[in-house]
Parts: C-alpha cells; sequence; structure tokens
C-alpha cells in the first residue's frame, strides 16, 4: 500500500511540476507560438562556431498539423521526418515529446521540450528540466528563402 500511495505521489508531484512549470516561461508576444513557429529555421551560432543546421546549411523545417496537436521537423534534403504531441502551449512557448523519445530526465521521465519564442523569428529549445537553470540551445533564426541553400 506504502509503494501505491508514494507511486501515486510522485506521479502527482511529476504531473505538477508539467503543468505549472512552463507558467515560469509565460511571456506577452502578442503572436501565439501555433501561428509563428511553421518555417524554416537555422542555428543562430557563435562567431567562429562551425556546424550544420545554419539557414545556409540544411536549415530545420517545422510544421503543425491541421488541428495543431502534433509537431513535424525534417532538415532540408532528408526523408526522415521527425513527429511528437504538442503537450501544451502558450502565446509564446510550446511543450513536445518526440514520439520514441529515449533521452531521459534525471527522474528517468522522457524528455520534454519546449520551444521558447525569444521573438516571432527567433527560438530556442529548453529542456523542462532546464526550466530555471538558464540552460538552452543556442537560439535558431527563422530563415528567408535566400538564405535557404
Amino acid at each position: 500500500m506504502l509503494a501505491a500511495f508514494k507511486h501515486w505521489a510522485v506521479s502527482a508531484i511529476a504531473l505538477a511540476a508539467f503543468v505549472f512549470a512552463p507558467t515560469a516561461l509565460a511571456q506577452d508576444t502578442g503572436f501565439h507560438v501555433l501561428d509563428v513557429a511553421s518555417g524554416y529555421w537555422g542555428w543562430e551560432l557563435p562567431e567562429g562556431e562551425d556546424g550544420g543546421g545554419t539557414c545556409a546549411d540544411d536549415p530545420l523545417h517545422i510544421w503543425l498539423s491541421e488541428d495543431r496537436t502534433r509537431f513535424f521537423s525534417a532538415h532540408e534534403g532528408d526523408d526522415l521526418t521527425v513527429e511528437a504531441d504538442i503537450l501544451s502551449t502558450d502565446s509564446g512557448w510550446l511543450a513536445i515529446r518526440y514520439d520514441g523519445e529515449e533521452r531521459l530526465t534525471d527522474a528517468g521521465e522522457p524528455v520534454v521540450w519546449i520551444l521558447f519564442l525569444d521573438s516571432r523569428d527567433r527560438f530556442r529549445w529548453i529542456r523542462q528540466d532546464w526550466i530555471g537553470t538558464g540552460r538552452s540551445t543556442y537560439p535558431l533564426v527563422r530563415c528567408d528563402d535566400a538564405q535557404i541553400g
């Protein structure tokens, strides 16, 4: 009985952390993430750092299902499409869990990724378990058609 209660308590705490933690990211953007997330995005790498995934070199194409419950992404010219459930959203962010996610948090849960808008043309990924730590990926910026290589 005690083990069942502990499992329930841990599950309840994990659910509360999921539901309430992203509110720390709340912001008034004047637009909604679901209206601006689709498009081509490239990494904004620090000066002198080389890597793929920039607008000129293998940009990331993001799109949403018509009902806005699914997230899709693929690198330009790649046949592999990555899919995820959209778990929750607010005007400036959306939280997703990739199908088949194998990366785990320290608590042993599959990682939840938050697409956090810095502006309508710039975002960064924040793992849910990074909230409050200041950690995030490098930003991604919206690609113009002319930049897509």
